[in-house]
């Protein structure tokens, strides 16, 4: 998710196949202590599905797909607010693994610093 949003924005993320993950996603950040990254995720499925992030990965594609161009400027505002997160997110990320080594297993981050 986070290289899909850093890639092509959240207008992006959600025409791909891993949008309806999109909820899932902002649980994953928060639960890795990410809440300004989670909180800008929850902001942009609410401006680009203000009726509910659709279950169904096909009507979401095409709903995505015909978002209009007041929305999509919107998605463009929440990505860069997202870019702006992206050196914290990824040290938030690293931080997460070093403190639960027993959940996620052995993994050599000293190259991550």
């Amino acid at each position: 998710m986070i290289l899909e949003v850093e890639n092509g924005g959240f207008y992006q993320y959600f025409c791909n196949q891993t949008g309806p993950h999109a909820e899932s996603a902002a649980e994953a950040l928060k639960a890795i202590y990410a809440s300004k990254s989670s909180e800008l995720t929850r902001l942009a499925i609410n401006v680009a599905f203000p009726n509910g992030l659709p279950s169904d990965p096909q009507k979401l594609e095409v709903e995505a797909w015909n978002l209009p161009e007041d929305v999509r400027d919107e998605l463009d505002k929440i990505s860069r607010k997202f870019f702006e997160q992206s050196p914290s997110l990824h040290a938030d990320l690293l931080s997460f693994v070093k403190m639960h080594p027993n959940e996620i297993g052995l993994l050599d981050v000293s190259e991550c610093d």
